[in-house]
């Protein structure tokens, strides 16, 4: 599985500072919020890129890695029936949203970056 990130999203996760251990975590139930409560509801409509402190912020259940231009990615495995092996996150054609395509399609026209390290 990999995810490309254009350079509009690049700069957006740049403007995070990561610095070693932080990490970033690809969530697509809502299981990385505050209340730490996955939704079954918001499987793939609601695709997060999340800036992790370290990877004791990362629960258990981020069992799998995906390789992208940024490196690697935590996510849970099992949702790689929902997702697409190559998978791209860019800036949409209109507006500053950003959109995940597939090479079946679109996969979620509306994907947030949000930093949960503090």
């Amino acid at each position: 599985m990999n995810i490309t990130f254009d350079d509009f999203v690049q700069n957006k996760i740049a403007a995070l500072k990561l610095t070693a251990p932080a990490l970033l975590a690809l969530d697509y139930d809502d299981s990385l919020t505050p209340h730490g409560e996955a939704d079954a509801c918001a499987i793939v409509t609601r695709i997060r890129i999340v800036a992790l402190s370290d990877k004791s912020a990362l629960p258990t259940e981020f069992d799998g890695s995906i390789q992208s231009n940024l490196g690697e990615i935590a996510y849970k495995s099992f949702g790689q029936t929902f997702l697409d092996p190559n998978m791209k996150m860019r800036r949409a054609e209109t507006g500053y949203r950003i959109e995940v395509m597939g090479d079946g399609g679109l996969l979620s026209s509306n994907a947030e970056i949000v930093d949960y390290r503090n």
